[in-house]
Parts: structure tokens; sequence; C-alpha cells
């Protein structure tokens, strides 16, 4: 397999399949077992690679010896709206949450340290508006906005309610080069003649949204895939109580060293 033609989630399956993955609730590491001949940036020679997922906040402190650093940030996914309550021939729903935008970097200059968070997941409400999520950022070298939060529509015969933006990329502080992407805007939700349903989360770069809840019903949460969005909630005629949207799904920094 030629390392360099994999792009970057590639590589990070890649490097999951070949490995034991550490159990801590910090850091997973994925240790493989490249050759010296295979070519890093900078015509530097690999002696093995590693990637570490982060999640929360801390602190980041080079391994000894890095020679070169790829970072990938993913924004927090936002929540779905919700859904209100209704009466007879009326209905109400919520549009799905957007995702986390993408960003990476490659350092050849490596830092002494650096602080990171990662963005958390936007927080459905019951009948209101789906909350956003948040940015994840990695020492303003690479970070990546979240995902805004799903609308909800007020009870109607047919009703229409506007999913969440796609969170944006953001550009480094220290003006260099990044490849970078939005996240994607969630599906509407919506009702027609008294029946309704909540809209879609977005898909993230790593993977699909929350799923268009069942009739009545909470939205789906966004956790399937790191930043991405929840759906909306949704209430047909007749329901007394109000529906949430589904939580974003958490963001997230991908880390690969190389040696």
């Amino acid at each position: 397999m030629n390392w360099d033609k994999l792009n970057p989630f590639q590589r990070h399956k890649e490097a999951h399949e070949r490995s034991d993955v550490d159990s801590g609730p910090r850091a997973q590491h994925h240790r493989l077992g490249f050759g010296t001949n295979q070519a890093a940036p900078g015509n530097l020679a690999l002696r093995r690679g590693e990637a570490t997922t982060l999640t929360g906040s801390g602190t980041w402190i080079p391994p000894a010896g890095l020679k070169v650093l790829r970072v990938i940030c993913i924004g927090g996914g936002g929540a779905g709206g919700g859904a209100d309550i209704t009466v007879a021939a009326v209905c109400s729903a919520g549009g799905g949450g957007g995702s986390g935008a993408f960003t990476e970097r490659t350092l050849e200059t490596i830092p002494a340290e650096v602080i990171w968070s990662v963005g958390v997941g936007g927080i459905g409400v019951s009948g209101a508006i789906g909350n956003p999520g948040g940015t994840t950022d990695f020492g303003g070298l690479c970070t990546a906005g979240g995902g805004g939060g799903g609308s909800f529509s007020s009870a109607g015969t047919n009703v229409i309610a506007q999913g969440g933006t796609g969170g944006v990329a953001i550009a480094p502080t220290d003006g260099g080069l990044q490849l970078a992407g939005g996240g994607s805007p969630g599906l509407y939700g919506i009702g027609i003649a008294g029946n309704a349903r909540g809209g879609q989360g977005a898909r993230s770069w790593l993977g699909g949204g929350g799923r268009a809840s069942s009739l009545n019903a909470n939205g789906g949460s966004g956790s399937v895939a790191r930043g991405s969005g929840g759906s909306g909630g949704n209430n047909s005629a007749s329901q007394a109580t109000t529906k949430a949207g589904g939580d974003g799904g958490q963001g997230v920094i991908i880390l690969y060293y190389m040696f």
C-alpha cells in the first residue's frame, strides 16, 4: 500500500485496522510499521508513524524526535430543532442540525506546546431551536467551527423548519496554508396536512448524521460520526408534549506523527 496516496480518512482507517487501540478517555494511539524508505513532507524519511485522537481539552506536548505533525480538526455538530405541542389537524417539526467544519495542517516546524480543545456537540431542546456545536481548536494553528442548530416550527397545518448551517473553517492565526472545508447544512423539517417529519442531521466529514425520527418522536443523535448533526423532532396532530431535537456529534482532533 502506498501511504502517500491515501487521503486523511483512509490513513486514519488504515491505522485503526492495523493496531490495538488504547482505551484511555483522552487519546487513542495507533502504531504503524512504516518502512524507512517512504518519503514524508519535506523529503524526511519516516522511521514510524503514529495517529492520536484527542477529545475534551488539554495541553499537547510533542513526543521526542517528532519531525512532521499533521493535524485534522472537525467541529462539533449542531443539534436538531424540537417540535411544539399540537392540537387536531396541525403539526410541528424541527430542522436537522448542521455538521462541523474540517481543517487540516501539516507542520514541519513543531511547536513546543499547544493548548487544544474539541468542540462539543450541540444539545437538543424540547420545543425550541437546537444548540450549535462547539469550535474545535489546536492552538489557533488548525481550527474548525461547529455546525448550527436546526430551527423549529410553531404548530400549523403546513409547516417547514430550516436546517442548521454548516460549520465554518477558520484561517490559521499564523497565516499558514491549510486544507479546509465547511460543514453541511441540516435538512428541512416539514409538515403537511397535520403530518410531520423532522429533518435529517447533516453528514460530517467522517460519516452520517442523525436519522430523521419516527412519528411523534425526539430527534436522532448525531453521535454516529464525529461532528455530524442531530435530526429534528416532530409532532403530528394532537400531541400533548413537546419533542426535542437530537444532540449533535462531538468534534475531534486527529494528530498524525512522523518521526
